[in-house]
């Protein structure tokens, strides 16, 4: 029997973050603050579920594939002592994009298709980037394929922190 806890919302809208640095100035690599001591437990494990949700671009057949990415500044799915040799990563899953007209589309992502992030304790570090990268081997910072490429626009991306028991993960 799971014996999950409460789950706490942390709302970021990209027109709200911090413009820290002249690399800030596009949603594909934005800064946000957040006070996790404030609102999430020490020492508490959480799942991280996740939606997102922007703005209309230009996609066609063409466009590459959007990763988001987050640096809590942690160890995000196992901890440096595991024997299985799974990777640590940021990236929190995918990016998929709904069909408005024409080539006009919104990315968005819910849990029906980014399963949810195991995280052994809260983020941290309070001041960390969220980025919207391609699926290169080597990621660089997703465009639509409009005429003139333009960043990922304006979005809301929700993180749902779900505190979980340890004995059921």
């Amino acid at each position: 029997m799971c014996k999950s806890g409460k789950i706490i919302n942390v709302v970021l809208n990209s027109n709200n973050a911090l413009v820290t640095a002249a690399a800030d100035v596009s949603n594909n690599n934005l800064t946000y603050n957040v006070d996790w001591s404030a609102i999430l437990k020490p020492r508490q494990a959480y799942k991280l579920h996740w939606s997102y949700v922007g703005q209309p671009n230009t996609l066609t057949a063409s466009s590459k594939l959007a990763q988001v990415q987050i640096n809590f500044q942690m160890e995000q799915y196992l901890g440096r002592s595991s024997t299985f040799g799974a990777p640590i990563s940021l990236t929190i899953g995918c990016l998929r994009s709904f069909f408005l007209n024409g080539t006009v589309n919104y990315l968005f992502a819910d849990d029906n298709n980014n399963p949810p992030i195991y995280l052994q304790n809260r983020p941290g570090n309070n001041t960390f980037r969220v980025q919207v990268l391609t699926n290169d081997a080597t990621p660089v910072v997703w465009v639509d394929n409009a005429g003139t490429p333009v960043a990922n626009g304006s979005y809301i991306l929700t993180l749902s922190f779900q505190e979980v028991d340890s004995e059921d993960m």
